[in-house]
């Protein structure tokens, strides 16, 4: 159970016309302009008595490369210094990963998966500022209750906010709508290429996973930007992926490759 309010403008419905989903399944993958109309609607709907506060912007955890969330605590960062507030970004570092479909998985299956990670502060946030922790959707609170244990282990006091574009609070609706929502667009690798060509494309740890993991990835280079598979190689060793076995197959392509 949650200690904090899950805040979001938008709900995730049963068929999915709480908000654009194609949209948002492209953001999961690497497209980040959605993410700039997310950050309005989460200031607006979520923070607007934040006016006169001291702000950290608390980014979802990750290692090296960026959670397809990023780009919306980026954006609303960006908003929050257009309006001159005082803030400051802050990370917090994943020491694990995992390969199974996150979004396939039930709130059990999820607490016993990402129990088994380490988080920390990369920086510690400051002791007089409203934490504003900014993630995309929120199907069963788990990241979340992960996120209040880890101010709890800090002894951290401050006031925290919990932010996210779209939550699911119909316990009806199976956790599984998330990896409908998140493959609405994306339902193979290859639909990913296209985006990689795109303005804005940002290469993430959802994209990488998906890249790595699939049988026919060399089959992929050739319309990769170049830029993109270099970036795909560093992310990779980077965030250990070298290490996992579902991935070195792909791994010892991408070594291979000159780029």
């Amino acid at each position: 159970m949650n200690r904090h309010p899950r805040l979001a403008p938008r709900e995730v419905t049963a068929d999915l016309s709480g908000f654009d989903a194609k949209a948002y399944s492209r953001l999961k993958y690497g497209d980040t302009k959605p993410a700039a109309g997310y950050a309005r609607e989460i200031r607006d709907h979520c923070l607007q008595d934040l006016e006169e506060a001291k702000v950290d912007v608390v980014f979802s955890p990750n290692t090296f490369l960026p959670t397809a969330a990023h780009a919306i605590a980026n954006a609303l960062l960006r908003i929050l210094i257009d309006e001159r507030c005082d803030v400051r970004k802050v990370h917090v570092k994943r020491r694990t990963t995992y390969t199974r479909d996150y979004g396939k998985m039930d709130a059990k299956e999820r607490a016993s998966m990402i129990n088994d990670d380490s988080y920390a502060f990369k920086t510690p946030p400051r002791p007089d500022a409203t934490l504003v922790f900014v993630d995309d959707v929120s199907i069963t609170g788990t990241h979340q209750m992960i996120l209040e244990n880890l101010m709890d282990k800090e002894g951290a006091g401050q006031p925290q906010r919990h932010v996210y574009f779209g939550v699911k609070r119909d316990d009806s609706i199976a956790a599984s709508i998330e990896s409908t929502l998140n493959q609405f667009a994306i339902s193979s690798p290859l639909d990913i290429l296209p985006l990689m060509k795109e303005p804005g494309f940002v290469l993430n740890t959802r994209a990488t996973k998906r890249l790595l993991a699939f049988k026919g990835f060399e089959t992929l280079l050739p319309d990769m930007p170049s830029h993109i598979a270099g970036a795909l190689r560093e992310g990779a060793r980077l965030n250990g992926y070298g290490d996992i076995a579902d991935y070195t197959k792909n791994m010892a392509v991408l070594e291979a490759l000159t780029v």
